[in-house]
């Protein structure tokens, strides 16, 4: 099998992009942030799948192409699912800016009720509804997917009213409801901007830094995925739609009815999971609390190499990080939502 180098070039990327968020993972792991982990997983399997696809596929060559099977059904559901997950993350994630900087409403702590609510709220929007549209997507597949050069599997999808409401709307509407929160969360910001400084010491635990990288790693999310379903709903508007037709996206042979389309590069959704990768790294890969995480690995792996006993199991925690939960969080009446805070902004 021949490969193009644009093909090489965007497999080792998103290879890279997958090791590269396992850092930011442990560290959102630690902090127990439901919609933060979700993402990153997200981001790992989505650019794992690009650095294979990119070397099933690397060539036009579609008459040798093998037919995906199992992996690209698979890959097909995820693909509308990621979406809308992703989506709904960076609601989570501004819905929780936002109530941050309320301080109308700021208190020592977080009830237990409201932290049930809020875990609930990001598993409905994050995990719950991207199932429900996974399921969805088998009432408007006309074919059994579609696969593409270097791209690899893509989901196919009939042009008709079922697709909007089923499919394009849910993603869309997400970010429009995370640009609402973004945009109370600005006018928060600037409102209090003189007494930010009182507004954060209020919430124990939580630095002006670790706030400012938490709205920063928000705003660039927003600023990629905005676009981009924006692009993807105003193109399937502009499509020519018919009316919709049960025997149409269900026939026969439908489980036979794989389309092979050629191309010469990868399209700009593909590309924005592998650059997402690299935008956790460098907003959680090389924080504080990631640097300690490097120090222990460096550290057990020394240890390991030294006694030639291999990789040593962590015997001081989830990560072995002595100083899992920061000096000023010991107060007894610091909350779980201010800790993760803390930890997301690290």
């Amino acid at each position: 099998m021949q490969y193009s180098a644009y093909s090489v070039v965007f497999s080792i990327l998103a290879f890279t992009g997958c090791l590269a968020c396992i850092p930011p993972l442990v560290v959102h792991i630690r902090a127990g942030n439901t919609a933060a982990i979700i993402l990153t997983v997200g981001v790992i399997i989505m650019c794992s799948f690009n650095a294979l696809n990119a070397l099933l596929w690397p060539t036009a060559a579609s008459d040798t192409w093998w037919n995906g099977k199992i992996l690209c059904d698979i890959e097909a559901k995820l693909y509308f699912g990621q979406a809308v997950s992703f989506n709904g993350v960076l609601l989570c994630l501004f819905r929780h800016i936002a109530s941050i900087l309320d301080t109308d409403r700021m208190s020592l702590g977080a009830s237990r009720r409201q932290r049930m609510v809020t875990i609930t709220v990001e598993i409905g929007l994050c995990i719950v509804l991207p199932c429900i549209v996974m399921a969805a997507h088998c009432l408007v597949s006309p074919q059994r997917y579609w696969i593409r050069t270097i791209a690899g599997c893509t989901p196919s999808l009939d042009n008709s009213w079922p697709s909007l409401v089923l499919i394009y709307m849910w993603p869309m509407a997400l970010c429009l409801a995370a640009c609402i929160y973004c945009v109370r969360a600005m006018v928060r910001l600037w409102r209090h901007r003189k007494e930010m400084s009182t507004v954060l010491s209020s919430t124990p635990g939580v630095t002006r830094s670790q706030h400012i990288r938490l709205i920063s790693f928000s705003a660039v999310l927003l600023l990629i995925y905005l676009p981009l379903d924006v692009i993807a709903f105003a193109g399937f508007m502009r499509t020519k739609w018919h009316l919709y037709s049960w025997a149409y996206n269900h026939p026969a042979d439908w489980s036979d009815i794989v389309v092979f389309v050629p191309q010469k590069t990868v399209s700009f959704d593909r590309w924005s999971q592998t650059f997402a990768a690299y935008i956790l790294f460098g907003f959680y890969g090389t924080g504080h609390e990631a640097t300690r995480i490097y120090s222990f690995w460096i550290h057990s792996l020394k240890q390991g190499l030294r006694r030639g006993d291999g990789w040593k199991p962590n015997t001081m925690g989830t990560v072995g990080i002595s100083h899992s939960v920061p000096p000023e969080a010991s107060d007894s009446h610091v909350s779980t939502e201010t800790f993760q805070l803390t930890e997301l902004g690290q």
